[in-house]
């Protein structure tokens, strides 16, 4: 993956940045602007890399666009050698580049976001993680041990069901859970991916294959709270399904929400979780509408989980008419 193609060159050119020292006036294609573009060109039977040669004004004399200018994507080609000087410099980092076309660019991802997925995806460690089903778990401040032990307990269930967990960098228990218990990550970097490759408590799991970095943005990025947000939607767009963990200020401690975002069916990874807290539920007896309310869950996931319960001998069906439950002692 150390040799770019001339199509990855050409985009890299026109979308990315290569260091802080900027150049005024000189902005990258923003993966919307990427997108339009490139739906453009391939309507034209043009290529990335037909933009690499000479005469590009003849090659796009039909093209019109009072923010994507001539002038402006002739500027952007231009920066060849500050381009050699970024990769060599990445490169020695470990660090590799895919494009939306490559067969290791995450399918989720580009499914989901289409045109507006990232047009680059920067990364350090195993890339044949991001095709393999996943698993996200959304990250909060870790202000306690109770929330720090909850969050690696879900990297372990992720790890033993078999599934990739997919976070930010933030959710260093969840991380842990999982590769600590054999499985594998995949972490969304939002800035400085350069920085973050030299962090020492990657370094073992990037060395057996079983962690990769990955980030939108060019590896020598600062931080800024749209590139935050950003991450959080490739996170979500890229997983499978989704674990949220929530702080409550009442009983139960934590809010496990889950949802799937292909199909809308609740993963039932976390049953053991959702059986934890029901000894939290207000009052002896708990019905399937208050669980959907206080899980935030749906209704199908609750009664499958009760009747899952049930069987197991882990809760009771009381009498009546209506649905009301207890749990076995």
């Amino acid at each position: 993956m150390n040799t770019l193609t001339p199509s990855t060159q050409a985009i890299l050119l026109l979308t990315s940045y290569f260091s802080e020292n900027r150049v005024k006036n000189i902005i990258p294609l923003s993966a919307e602007e990427w997108g339009g573009f490139a739906q453009w060109l391939h309507k034209h039977n043009l290529k990335p890399e037909s933009l690499l040669e000479e005469g590009i004004e003849t090659l796009l004399k039909d093209w019109s666009d009072e923010s994507i200018t001539i002038t402006r994507l002739q500027a952007l080609l231009e920066r060849g050698g500050a381009l050699a000087l970024a990769m060599e410099k990445w490169q020695r980092a470990g660090i590799w580049v895919i494009t939306r076309t490559s067969p290791l660019y995450p399918q989720q991802l580009k499914k989901k976001l289409q045109n507006i997925s990232p047009p680059l995806l920067y990364g350090i460690g195993n890339p044949k993680l991001l095709n393999k089903q996943s698993l996200g778990v959304e990250s909060i401040q870790e202000s306690s041990q109770e929330i720090s032990s909850l969050f690696w307990k879900a990297g372990r269930e992720v790890a033993n069901d078999g599934y990739i967990l997919v976070t930010d960098e933030a959710n260093k228990s969840a991380i842990k859970g999982a590769l600590e218990n054999g499985g594998n990550s995949i972490v969304f970097v939002a800035n400085n991916l350069l920085q973050k490759s030299l962090n020492g408590a990657y370094r073992e799991a990037l060395i057996q294959n079983d962690l990769v970095l990955v980030s939108s943005y060019y590896p020598e990025s600062v931080l800024s709270s749209n590139n935050a947000l950003e991450t959080s939607r490739y996170i979500q767009a890229h997983a499978t399904s989704m674990v949220r963990v929530v702080p409550k200020s009442k009983n139960p401690p934590i809010q496990l929400s889950l949802f799937d975002n292909d199909t809308q069916e609740l993963t039932d990874l976390f049953f053991n979780f959702f059986i934890s807290q029901l000894q939290y539920v207000p009052n002896d007896t708990f019905k399937p509408k208050e669980l959907e309310i206080l899980f935030s869950l749906k209704s199908s996931q609750i009664t499958t989980w009760l009747e899952e319960a049930q069987e197991r001998k882990i809760i009771k069906r009381l009498e009546g008419r209506v649905k009301r439950y207890q749990l076995v002692e």
